[in-house]
């Protein structure tokens, strides 16, 4: 009934997690905090056993929602929940660990230590998931839901890793103020410390350090028709954002026009009349026009977004692995033709990820879609001198779902890191246009045609993260496999001491 009741908490604190991101029930970040803690509070003496079927049962109910829009874009269930699954594993592996580090009387006499080592390993194995394997899924992190909480004043110091620790931290002080066996010293020592981290962060909040240049940008959101796998391809969404673009926009009022990722569904450089119609709409304007579209050579294809009428592109360089290619691709065909729905593998570009558009002083920071998720990639941009970050997106293939959403988390929390205005603009929703601060000052709905018109500030100013994400998530990721690995190698000493722990009591 013990291990019962456990796991039923577990599944609770994972359904609270999911509910503290967007398309959840929006309890937002301190949703997220209680979730977390009260994961930590169910691995502690739990032994490795219970600590593994917690945190599978944790994970499950947080993840499989959380990314359910996997199974609106491919249309089965299969690719959805083995991409759950592998995040699964993960916090299954972690829950074994924790579950086995944090015996009853070690636990109750070094409540500190037991609590450090959660924060750290917690934090670690959300960036290992990230990187590993094809390149990591940088999906669900804790740190995504603080842009909406003081706590984002840790961004420019340390990026996620620094959000996250926070977060996580927050979560340990509850779990050990609220604990059944902490000591009331313990509980007092818990409370003030998650006091002193929520208050420190918000009489600290972050500044806008953005002082260059002013450009008027218009992000144009032209819609998708429904139905999209039917519509897509055809033409009609780089008629739509010709269309609104037209109509909608005054030349003489902006400076940059900014469309999504594969606005031109069909490629303007091999289809006639893709690259009159972008002709016309970018002559019209009369300032600078940067679309998205799909470049195919041979066999392959980039993901390619290009200043219209220039040599200026810049193509993708971290395409989604399954999504826009398949990896060891006979492999993977044993197991499902289901891989056999790409055709044809997208190639990753080359190049420093900076797009400069002549003609105004804006060097574009692209990360498209996915790739907003990598940090690393997001601060090589921003170390090679982009003084505005742009995500170009394109979210049709996810329906109503909330991936968009949780895309926006992640472009606000990239600028507030690395003190960049921020432009998500994509060609059916959500697009929006963030500060410095991470902050947003325009936004779109799902599959309505919109044009957000907003002064933007360019700036070269730089933060520290851009300096020390990188070398912080080796320190992390390291420090978790090697805790990992030793409480693994030490399990079965510990398991012994769980059972006399479990008879003395």
């Amino acid at each position: 009934m013990k291990t019962l009741l456990r796991l039923t908490l577990a599944g609770l604190a994972g359904g609270l997690m999911w509910a503290g991101f967007p398309g959840g029930l929006t309890l937002g970040w301190v949703g997220v905090v209680a979730a977390v803690a009260l994961l930590f509070g169910l691995l502690k003496g739990a032994g490795a056993r219970n600590g593994a079927l917690v945190g599978a049962a944790f994970s499950i109910a947080f993840f499989v929602p959380h990314i359910s829009w996997a199974r609106i874009a491919v249309g089965t269930a299969g690719p959805w929940l083995a991409l759950a699954g592998v995040q699964v594993l993960f916090v299954t592996v972690w829950g074994l660990a924790a579950g086995a580090w944090g015996t009853r009387r070690w636990a109750r006499r070094h409540p500190w230590t037991w609590a450090a080592m959660l924060v750290v390993s917690y934090v670690g194995v959300e960036q290992l998931r990230g990187v590993f394997p094809f390149g990591g899924f940088p999906w669900g992190f804790i740190a995504y839901p603080a842009v909406d909480s003081p706590l984002l004043a840790a961004a420019p110091l340390g990026g996620e890793v620094a959000v996250g620790a926070l977060m996580a931290t927050l979560a340990a002080a509850l779990a050990l103020a609220l604990g059944p066996t902490s000591r009331m010293l313990t509980r007092v020592c818990a409370a003030s410390l998650a006091a002193l981290v929520v208050s420190g962060c918000a009489l600290v909040p972050l500044k806008s350090h953005a002082t260059g240049e002013e450009l008027r940008i218009a992000a144009v959101q032209g819609n998708v028709d429904r139905p999209v796998k039917q519509t897509y391809g055809t033409g009609s969404v780089l008629a739509n954002h010709a269309r609104v673009s037209m109509e909608t926009i005054d030349p003489s009022a902006v400076d940059l026009v900014l469309w999504g990722e594969h606005a031109a569904d069909k490629d303007p450089h091999r289809d006639a009349e893709a690259g009159r119609l972008l002709d016309e709409v970018s002559t019209k304007l009369g300032v600078p026009l940067v679309y998205g579209t799909v470049r195919n050579e041979g066999e392959v294809r980039f993901g390619e977004y290009r200043v219209a009428g220039t040599n200026a592109f810049y193509d993708k360089r971290r395409p989604v692995p399954f999504g826009e290619y398949v990896p060891h691709r006979d492999f993977f065909r044993k197991l499902s033709d289901e891989v056999d729905q790409i055709g044809r593998d997208m190639v990753a570009g080359e190049g420093d990820g900076v797009l400069r558009v002549e003609g105004t002083p804006a060097r574009l920071g692209i990360a498209m879609c996915f790739e907003v998720a990598i940090e690393d990639l997001v601060g090589d941009t921003i170390a090679q001198g982009a003084n505005l970050l742009i995500v170009p997106t394109n979210n049709a293939l996810f329906g109503n779902s909330a991936e968009s959403l949780q895309q926006l988390q992640m472009t606000r929390l990239r600028a507030a890191t690395f003190g960049r205005y921020g432009v998500q603009v994509s060609t059916q929703g959500v697009s929006a246009i963030v500060t410095d601060t991470g902050q947003v000052i325009a936004r779109t709905r799902l599959f309505q045609p919109a044009v957000l018109v907003r002064d933007v500030v360019l700036t070269d100013a730089s933060t520290p993260a851009v300096r020390v994400i990188g070398p912080l998530r080796t320190l992390i990721i390291a420090l978790t496999v090697a805790w990992g690995s030793l409480v693994l190698l030490l399990s079965p000493i510990l398991s012994r001491v769980h059972r006399k722990e479990k008879r003395s009591s």
